[in-house]
């Protein structure tokens, strides 16, 4: 990798961030493959058993290795090349997509093969992720490293308004063949894309032998650099507890919130409901890509966590599908302009050199409450306010919501808004979030 790093340098600023907009259009685009698969296996499976605590175990699944798998592989990231491990990943995800498709052919589709099918691509991601952000760190001139990160925000908030919108109708009209067939084009177009920018993909046997002795023999070292390196900064710390808990909520909210629309409006509601969602994603994404670097970061964050918050608020109290998917659309809305703020600030502060493990460990910090708001999102329902809301029921105390299962889920989402918004009070009330 000696030398890697700096053959991604170019002269020309403009030809450089010119690469760095044509890779995040073509992986934006295998990252909408991606989604769009799971989220149309997410739908098959609670379609096909109607049992939520499935339903939450399939997103525990995919949220597994991005804790589990994160730190260790992150101390490789940095010395592989990265045009390698794109390729990488975007072959593996390629044969997985056609060794579906000839099982599909050759047998019934069932849970757990879904299951096998989520699970494999997580551990995709788990690598893909902290090496696509360190390329685009590397690729980006330092003078338009904001604007940048603003467009990267405002292409993924299109993998999220597309994302759902093909997953129910390749679902519905096509079936999963049609969906794996668009991860294949989308992940051979990945792998072309990366040969054509000339990124670093080559490395020896001999050195790559080396290497892995000597992640081997430094395994203890280089397994707490991201750690420790993270805790001395005082600001990305608490940056990393403060949007560990957001995660904490919406995650939560993402894992209820098909269900919730479930007990109450069909599939075409829902189609709507993630539509509305996506262009929610969407503008916000285009408002990142405007503000660019004149926004300024720390209040971006607390106005945005904000703004989620009360969205789940909406979402947990309405009823018609209108009102569900206005919420949907403002919770959308406030994540790309976080998401920037965020990203800027660990661009900013952090090495180039060490991105990959450091990230690597970020999206350790960042997850780590999500397989946890999984495992508790069925308990906290089913639990603590189903029984809650028969006690007032039988007190003869009335509730917004007409079905069980509904004021449930909905109890369940307005306890987590109230909780979000203390979460918030109490950084943006004691200042936290600064040097």
């Amino acid at each position: 990798m000696s030398g890697g790093l700096a053959s991604l340098a170019t002269p020309d600023p403009g030809r450089s961030a010119q690469r760095t907009l044509r890779f995040l259009l073509v992986e934006g685009l295998a990252s909408m493959s991606i989604s769009t698969l799971v989220f149309a296996l997410d739908v098959w499976v609670y379609q096909r058993t109607g049992s939520y605590a499935l339903f939450a175990a399939l997103a525990l699944l995919s949220a597994l290795p991005g804790v589990c798998v994160s730190p260790l592989i992150g101390p490789l990231l940095d010395k592989l090349p990265r045009g390698l491990l794109v390729q990488g990943c975007s072959l593996a995800a390629l044969l997985l997509a056609a060794l579906a498709l000839l099982w599909q052919r050759a047998f019934d589709f069932d849970v757990p093969l879904a299951s096998l099918l989520v699970l494999t691509l997580a551990l995709i991601q788990t690598v893909r992720w902290p090496t696509l952000l360190a390329t685009v760190s590397s690729l980006s001139p330092a003078a338009q490293m904001a604007r940048i990160t603003g467009y990267e925000e405002a292409i993924e908030a299109g993998v999220g308004v597309a994302a759902p919108l093909l997953a129910v109708a390749l679902l519905t009209h096509a079936g999963l063949q049609a969906l794996l067939g668009l991860m294949l084009l989308a992940f051979a177009a990945s792998l072309v894309n990366v040969a054509r920018l000339e990124l670093p993909r080559q490395i020896s046997s001999t050195a790559l032998l080396q290497l892995l002795r000597g992640y081997r023999s430094n395994f203890r070292a280089e397994l707490n650099f991201g750690f420790v390196w993270i805790r001395q900064q005082r600001l990305l710390f608490r940056l990393l507890i403060f949007v560990g808990m957001l995660n904490f909520g919406a995650t939560i909210f993402t894992t209820m919130q098909t269900p919730l629309a479930l007990t109450m409006h069909g599939s075409g509601a829902i189609a709507q409901i993630m539509a509305c969602g996506g262009i929610g994603l969407f503008l916000g994404g285009i408002c990142s890509g405007i503000l660019g670097q004149r926004a300024a970061l720390i209040p971006t964050l607390y106005i945005g966590a904000t703004g989620i918050a009360l969205s789940i608020a909406l979402y947990a109290l309405g009823q018609q599908a209108g009102t569900l998917s206005l919420a949907a659309a403002l919770f959308s809305f406030f994540h790309p302009p976080v998401n920037a703020a965020m990203q800027i600030l660990w661009r900013q502060r952090t090495p180039i050199e060490r991105q990959g493990a450091i990230f690597a460990v970020r999206r350790t910090f960042a997850s780590a409450l999500g397989p946890l708001a999984i495992t508790l999102s069925v308990p906290l329902a089913q639990q603590i306010c189903a029984p809650l809301l028969a006690h007032l029921d039988a007190l003869g105390l009335q509730t917004t919501w007409a079905h069980p299962d509904t004021a449930a889920l909905g109890a369940s989402l307005l306890l987590l808004s109230l909780a979000m918004m203390i979460v918030v009070l109490l950084f943006a009330g004691r200042r936290l979030l600064r040097d």
